[in-house]
């Protein structure tokens, strides 16, 4: 236990805080990725356009897109790159006691994620005023986890390993033996390289919105049959209920691109599913209606992905029909975090 400790003291330290389209750079910017992320990928902007650079939940690929994108902007060469959500931060400031803005406000481990992921978007009008609210946030908490006096050591590392286990908080290193030590502890947000069995589900808003505060999500794995030479059958069922309340600021329900003739409130998701190796998808439904999935594959994981709405107040269920290579393993459940905790769940006998 520290009684009088900072981070400040070991020599941690800020120091430019920009927002989102400080790093979206040309094209051509230079960035190490495998040729099936390319492909994967091939219709986003997951190279040039920081918002859509992690869309891939494999961070040690995500780290070195930024890395790429800040080498292009300022022309430095980064030693590795950390990511920390909302929900992170707030455990953070949950041991370190909350930080305080210029107008009094304070943002603490119980009102961070409300504070910067729905009431900013109701309290600010105009793009530019949320920015700023949203930098002096950052800045705030910042130095409040660096600068802070009196938490406790113990409190402090146990926010931290809770932000790590729920892969809130994520570090890559270009250096390779740093990485190499990385990617073998939760810290580094990879996909496990691995031939077990694993489940997966991704899903990215594809609206626009502001809307995956209301996003509520379950996902439930069946091994189904056992009969098929070498292989078993299984189904993966993925619910999205949009919580989402009747009245909010147009810029939180905003509809872009092939959203934007859906009702208001509405969410346009991008669901991906990523199975085990050797997995391949039988068929996928919506609402029991059969539809399709575009096919890429990550760090050997096959993904399944589909398009969905969810109109506000519904739940869509998306049921993936897979065969995969036979194991009496227990499966892997891999968690994307969210600001409502996402419900995972096994049944069915293994095969032995």
């Amino acid at each position: 236990m520290c009684a009088n400790c900072s981070l400040a003291a070991s020599g941690l330290s800020f120091g430019r805080f920009a927002n989102n389209s400080f790093l979206d750079v040309p094209p051509s910017v230079p960035v190490a990725v495998s040729a099936a992320y390319r492909k994967t990928y091939a219709d986003t902007d997951v190279l040039t356009n920081f918002e859509d650079s992690d869309v891939s939940p494999d961070f040690p690929t995500v780290g070195k897109v930024w890395a790429a994108m800040w080498q292009a902007r300022t022309g430095e060469r980064l030693d590795g790159a950390i990511a920390a959500d909302p929900t992170a931060l707030s455990y953070l400031l949950g041991a370190t006691g909350p930080a305080t803005l210029a107008d009094g406000t304070e943002g603490s481990g119980d009102n961070l994620v409300s504070l910067t992921e729905q009431h900013a978007y109701s309290r600010f009008d105009s793009l530019a005023a949320r920015q700023a609210f949203f930098l002096e946030v950052a800045q705030a908490a910042a130095g409040q986890v660096v600068d802070a006096p009196h938490w406790s050591s113990q409190e402090l590392v146990t926010a931290m390993t809770r932000a790590v286990t729920e892969h809130r908080l994520m570090v890559w290193s270009a250096h390779r033996d740093e990485q190499t030590t990385l990617i073998a502890t939760p810290l580094a947000g990879g996909l496990p390289d691995s031939t077990a069995p694993f489940v997966g589900v991704t899903v990215n808003n594809a609206q626009g919105s502001k809307l995956d505060y209301y996003l509520e999500r379950s996902v439930t794995y069946d091994r189904t049959s056992c009969s098929v030479s070498g292989m078993q059958l299984s189904t993966v069922t993925v619910r999205l209920r949009n919580a989402a309340p009747a009245t909010l600021p147009a810029y939180v329900t905003i509809r872009m691109g092939a959203a934007k003739h859906r009702p208001v409130g509405s969410e346009r998701s991008l669901v991906a599913l990523y199975t085990t190796h050797g997995a391949n998808l039988l068929s996928v439904t919506a609402d029991g209606i059969s539809t399709v999935a575009s096919i890429g594959e990550e760090v050997g994981h096959p993904r399944y992905e589909v398009d969905v709405d969810t109109v506000a107040g519904a739940t869509t269920t998306l049921v993936f029909h897979l065969i995969e290579p036979r194991s009496d393993a227990p499966v892997a459940l891999w968690h994307q975090p969210g600001v409502n905790p996402e419900t995972m769940r096994t049944v069915g006998a293994r095969c032995r």
